[in-house]
């Protein structure tokens, strides 16, 4: 059995495996020949947050570098810290804010409201969590499978963060932050479940119940190239080598969809306190802490 495919940073840090990722992408084409190719489905990334505003404009810096067209995205960010100016995000393009000090009682309910805030032409929810990173053409891989004519889209793998590298894992039906679902799908459940830790299984609990079935965007390219996904690796994606390129890969090409857009981020940065790290009243404790005011969430 091959080994897990790592790659490490430069100076043995993820923050230099991480790092060029995105401001090396800056001015690059946002409209990709898949993403042309596609059914013009809008897709809404749903972004909850409480007081992590440096991770907040990370995820923020990732939504503005996605190859998917800009008019068919928009990033809806629901902060219940009341940490943030009405205006924090007025001049970035597609992103949407509302910060309240009424704190939500359950994940599970903050999620809905996030849903619920999309804008009425939105087709398709992508979970947009505030302490990972995703990859420019994470969207475009995703919108493959709804126009494909599926419901769900889990990918078959993921980076993980670890503190010297990145590791590429199968996900198993986990990694919540990855997901995508078609917004009729999502009613059709009635969302989350109001609760806290596991809203994310019980949403999959009630999908498959259903009758709804996660498909990864890597099926859709084996379907494609009439083959068994283990007869080829594929190659590794440049921007996140540790040869310093950061040209995404090229998208006209199936081949992309295998690629994993996706880095969870466990642990591995200044004050980590990973979403799914929370623990037992980790919620709750989380709302006791002091919040500072921001005026503006300014990408880097």
């Amino acid at each position: 059995m091959p080994r897990a495919p790592r790659i490490r940073g430069t100076a043995g840090t993820l923050a230099n495996a991480v790092g060029p990722i995105l401001p090396g992408l800056r001015g690059q084409s946002q409209t990709s020949a898949l993403a042309e190719g596609g059914t013009g489905m809008k897709i809404a990334c749903l972004c909850v947050t409480f007081n992590r505003p440096a991770r907040l404009a990370e995820a923020v810096e990732s939504f503005l570098h996605q190859t998917y067209p800009a008019e068919l995205r928009e990033l809806v960010i629901v902060d219940d810290a009341g940490q943030y100016a009405p205006a924090a995000c007025d001049d970035l393009p597609g992103v949407k804010l509302v910060t309240t000090r009424h704190r939500f009682r359950t994940l599970g309910e903050k999620r809905n409201a996030s849903a619920a805030l999309a804008s009425p032409d939105v087709e398709v929810y992508a979970v947009w969590d505030d302490d990972d990173i995703y990859l420019p053409w994470h969207l475009e891989v995703m919108a493959a499978v709804f126009q494909a004519g599926h419901r769900w889209s889990v990918p078959a793998e993921v980076w993980i963060g670890r503190h010297t590298c990145l590791e590429r894992k199968p996900t198993g039906g986990l990694f919540h932050g990855s997901w995508g679902f078609t917004r009729d799908a999502f009613l059709s459940v009635g969302g989350y479940p109001a609760m806290q830790s596991g809203q994310d299984q019980a949403l999959a609990g009630r999908f498959k119940k259903s009758g709804i079935k996660p498909v990864s965007p890597s099926e859709l390219a084996v379907q494609s190239r009439q083959r068994t996904p283990t007869r080829e690796i594929p190659q590794q994606p440049s921007p996140i080598s540790d040869t310093g390129d950061v040209s995404a890969p090229p998208t006209d090409n199936p081949s992309v969809l295998t690629l994993p857009s996706y880095i969870y981020r466990w642990h591995t940065y200044p004050g980590a306190r990973h979403i799914s790290a929370i623990g037992k009243n980790g919620y709750q404790r989380r709302g006791e802490e002091p919040v500072e005011h921001v005026a503006r969430i300014a990408p880097s």
